[in-house]
């Protein structure tokens, strides 16, 4: 179960999305996911991702920081 974190169009805020494979073939960065807070499903482009403040300096560091 990938989880990913995009804000959501109905709760309004930052909240955990669960990916959604039942749709068949999406183009490369798109996703369809599922919010954990109200269930409503969405297409999402992976920039869209929010990431924690942790995840995103380890990003642009291009490394793995323990």
């Amino acid at each position: 179960m990938d989880l990913l974190r995009f804000k959501c169009r109905v709760c309004k805020k930052v909240m955990d999305h669960e990916v959604v494979s039942d749709f068949g073939d999406l183009p490369s960065g798109i996703v369809c996911v599922e919010c954990h807070g109200c269930g409503v499903l969405g297409i999402e482009n992976m920039t869209n991702e929010v990431k924690s403040a942790k995840q995103g300096l380890i990003d642009e560091l291009g490394g793995d920081c323990a």
